[in-house]
């Protein structure tokens, strides 16, 4: 089993790090994860929201990479604004009222 993990991982390096379709959410891919168990070992993939906050979603669904999907210059400028808002939501949930 330990094959196909690294066949998933091999597969889904060049999205790690990027924003990548789930649904119809943005979101940033941060790999996968093996929840094993004895003999079904369970695949997930680990998103994170713009707020910061981290899910696991089963590797059974897909997600879409956007990098090599869309225009270089359309997904810099789509990252910028995920940036620039993930920044923006992390400080407000940071702010004391």
């Amino acid at each position: 089993m330990k094959e196909k993990l690294q066949a998933i991982r091999k597969d889904i390096e060049p999205y790690i790090g990027t924003l990548v379709l789930d649904g119809f959410d943005v979101v940033k891919f941060h790999g996968v994860v093996d929840f094993e168990q004895e003999e079904d070992p369970d695949y997930y993939w680990i998103f994170e929201q713009l707020n910061g906050t981290q899910y696991f979603s089963s590797c059974v669904g897909r997600f879409v990479g956007l990098i090599g999907h869309v225009h270089d210059a359309d997904y810099r400028y789509l990252a910028s604004i995920w940036n620039y808002n993930a920044k923006l939501k992390q400080s407000q949930n940071n702010t004391l009222l």
